[in-house]
This record gives structure tokens, sequence and C-alpha cells, in this order.
């Protein structure tokens, strides 16, 4: 075997090296991506049942803002640095407030609110936890749409197998 010929070996393993490499990056990229969400998910379900819980018990504890929440600090950064060009990054803004305000406000209603109050106060209630439930929903919606657009994009963006051997360029030009 001559000099070239294991300098081209060496090359196309070389390539394929940095080809999975490349893969594997952009596969751990989206893991990270998917765990954040997953664990964005799990802390607004919490908070919904602390929610629940304040509600139950009248005592007009209210939670955390939109903007305190580890997914209010997270979207203005790291999220904005990481999807801030996805198109649907900016809707999360408007449910994950929802979320967070209308579970504030049913607190506060039930907060003064006794078992012999009327019915009307115990139906704004249950229309604000609807609500919050509501647009947690659309949330989760906006999480899925975005990781499937960030996903797509990654996948479009991969780098093809790039060849500096001007033959193996040639041969793989005139295939296309």
């Amino acid at each position: 075997m001559d000099s070239n010929t294991h300098i081209m070996q060496f090359s196309d393993k070389f390539n394929e090296l940095k080809e999975e490499a490349n893969a594997n990056n952009i596969n751990a990229t989206g893991i990270v991506s998917e765990a954040f969400v997953s664990l964005v998910k799990l802390d607004h379900v919490a908070f919904k049942l602390n929610g629940y819980k304040e509600i139950f018990t009248h005592s007009g504890k209210k939670l955390s803002d939109h903007l305190s929440c580890r997914l209010g600090k997270w979207v203005a950064t790291d999220g904005k640095q990481r999807f801030g060009t996805n198109p649907v990054f900016p809707l999360i803004n408007e449910p994950h407030q929802k979320v967070h305000q209308s579970m504030n406000e049913a607190i506060e209603l039930a907060k003064n609110i006794d078992e012999s109050q009327n019915e009307q106060i115990e139906q704004e209630i249950l229309s604000k936890c609807n609500d919050a439930e509501t647009a947690s929903g659309r949330l989760f919606d906006i999480f899925k749409d975005m990781l499937a657009i960030a996903s797509d994009a990654q996948t479009k963006t991969t780098p093809q197998q790039d060849s500096s051997d001007p033959q193996e360029a040639q041969t793989n030009k005139e295939e296309s």
C-alpha cells in the first residue's frame, strides 16, 4: 500500500469521525433542550398544584410571576440565545404569563371566600383555574413546536461530507 492510499484512507476515516462528532453534538444539543423543556413543564405542573393548594386553604399566598420562575429567567437569557430566531419562541410569553396571572387571581379570589359565599365567586375561581390550564396546554404545544422546528433546522444544517480530495470531490459532483 503506497503512502497516498494510506493518507486517503486516513482522511476518509477522519471525515467519518468528524461527521459522527457533528451528529452527536446536534443530538446532545437537542437532548439538552428537550430535558430543559421537560423540567419547565414539571415546574408549571407543580406551580399549578401549589396554586390549587393555596386556593383550597384560602391562604391568599401569591405565587411567583412569569418573569421570576425558571422559565421566565430562561426566556430572557439562555432561551433567547438558543431559540431567539425560532419563529415560535416569541409565542411563549403570552400563555406563560396567563398561567401565572390566572392562578394568582384565583388565589386572590379564594382568599376571603367561605363556604357560605356566593356561587359567582366560585365560578370566577373555576374560570381562572380553567384559564390557567388552557394557557398551560398552549404553552406545552409551543414547546413541542419550538423543539420540532429546532430539530428540523439542525438536521438541515448538518454539514455534508467535506472532502479535501479533488478526485473524490469530482466523483461526488458527477454523482449529483
